[in-house]
């Protein structure tokens, strides 16, 4: 995520570089709601749903990670499974690069 900048879409880069660093919990916490608000927006064909997904994924994996919440590794494999049928080729030419997703 290096490189990144806050945007209207993208509002957890700061949050989430803030909690790698100081290691503060609070950070997740309110970063994956506003994704997982973020991820009712585009409509689930839409050309920001594969980003959605992978940065809610991302949040709680890394949350997990840190934290160990059984329930947020829950929630990831769903979320990684989505991005791969996303990247199937059936929907190729749609979303972005599959190695995103792994």
């Amino acid at each position: 995520m290096s490189g990144a900048c806050p945007t209207p879409e993208n509002p957890g880069i700061s949050r989430r570089a803030r909690w790698q660093n100081l290691g503060s919990i609070a950070d997740p916490d309110e970063v994956i709601p506003l994704r997982r608000e973020l991820l009712q927006l585009p409509p689930p064909g839409g050309q920001g749903r594969p980003g959605q997904l992978d940065a809610l994924a991302g949040a709680l994996q890394a949350r997990w990670e840190r934290v160990g919440l059984i329930a947020d590794l829950d929630e990831v494999i769903p979320l990684r499974r989505g991005l791969l049928q996303l990247h199937s080729p059936e929907n190729q030419g749609r979303s972005g690069h599959p190695d995103a997703c792994l």
